[in-house]
């Protein structure tokens, strides 16, 4: 049979705090520990857990090992990306080609834009906000695009275009300018 081994008494403080206060499956373990003490078996543990009776066994070692400390969720790495290696570059050559470059009719990029390009060059679909995940890896950020008169103005262009406001505001409202 398998215990762990019985608590010192600044452990024995610490668990009663764990049980009482921890949040998620490290309250649970530190019951586990608790009751072990008095040699409840690891099978009428994991029955009254609902655990495996690796899972007991496995927290008991934990804590033989590491003291309460040890009852506490080790860092966790998280899901894995599914971006490729090749996924970063392929934004960066698609940011430097305006979405008119491939047929489309927006001058310049959003998420959701690009989700779709980037799933159609490589085949596979994209979140936007993995997009975004990405895009702020590469030091780059979204903005909204600044709507402004181009710098170059074309003279006759303006002339014509001050001529057409003028005549709007000359015409009477009944008018109509075609």
């Amino acid at each position: 049979m398998m215990y762990a081994r019985p608590p010192t008494v600044e452990e024995h403080g610490e668990l009663r705090r764990m049980t009482r206060g921890a949040i998620g499956r490290v309250s649970p373990r530190a019951h586990l520990i608790w009751l072990s003490a008095p040699r409840d078996s690891v099978p009428e543990l994991a029955t009254l857990f609902g655990m495996s009776r690796a899972t007991v066994r496995f927290g008991m070692r934990r804590f033989d090992a590491h003291g309460p400390a040890g009852l506490d969720d080790e860092p966790r790495r998280g899901r894995p990306r599914k971006l490729g290696p090749h996924e970063p570059e392929t934004m960066l050559t698609m940011r430097q080609d305006a979405p008119r470059h491939l047929g489309d009719l927006a001058p310049c990029w959003t998420v959701a834009m690009l989700a779709v390009a980037v799933r159609h060059r490589r085949g596979v679909p994209r979140s936007t906000r993995a997009l975004r995940g990405t895009w702020r890896e590469l030091g780059l950020r979204w903005g909204r695009p600044r709507l402004a008169m181009p710098l170059k103005v074309d003279p006759a262009k303006a002339r014509l275009q001050w001529l057409s406001a003028q005549a709007v505001v000359e015409a009477g409202p009944e008018a109509a300018l075609l």
